[in-house]
């Protein structure tokens, strides 16, 4: 992995190279990054709003090709949260193996220093990592934690040969997605 410098040092001269490609030359180039660049700018505005799409859950779950998603599971009831910006991620499925409450599994996480995942981590996280067996829970979904005994929360899950995105119980049957402080 490149350090900060080396990183930015290849991001420029990648970007030259890019610019020369699409048949720019050296003057465009340096008028393009100048500090009161509008070109520079609207670069920064691109990111920021592609990192957006990437991050919403349409897009997340369709790059899944999930079956199905419980219909409370909507950017309304889960918008982005801060942690979800901050890449990369380290990730670990905490199975229990037996009923356990959300408090504890967050106790056990903390211990490892890791925290509960976001529904985007969860979803981040499964397109690589999914199984199709385990059902894999988010608990940073805290907002939506239900008061009830039996709380409700996102679970990436399979039901006979589908797969799909459920809001749901939790029990000795779940792993929880854990993302490292």
């Amino acid at each position: 992995m490149l350090d900060g410098q080396d990183f930015i040092k290849q991001f420029i001269s990648d970007l030259r190279k890019d610019v020369k490609d699409l048949g720019g030359n050296d003057q465009i180039f340096y008028e393009g990054i100048k500090s009161d660049s509008k070109i520079r700018k609207e670069f920064a505005e691109l990111i920021v709003s592609k990192k957006q799409i990437t991050l919403s859950l349409p897009y997340l779950i369709s790059a899944l090709k999930l079956d199905w998603v419980n219909s409370n599971i909507t950017e309304a009831n889960f918008p982005i949260q801060p942690e979800d910006n901050n890449f990369p991620k380290e990730y670990k499925v905490f199975h229990f193996n037996k009923d356990i409450s959300w408090e504890n599994v967050i106790v056990e996480m903390k211990k490892e220093e890791f925290r509960p995942a976001s529904i985007r981590e969860l979803l981040i996280w499964g397109k690589d990592n999914r199984n199709r067996k385990d059902w894999i829970v988010a608990l940073g979904c805290s907002d939506w934690l239900s008061p009830l005994p039996s709380v409700f929360v996102a679970v990436l899950l399979q039901r006979g040969v589908t797969c799909g995105l459920g809001w749901t119980r939790f029990g000795d049957h779940c792993s929880f997605l854990g993302v490292q402080k």
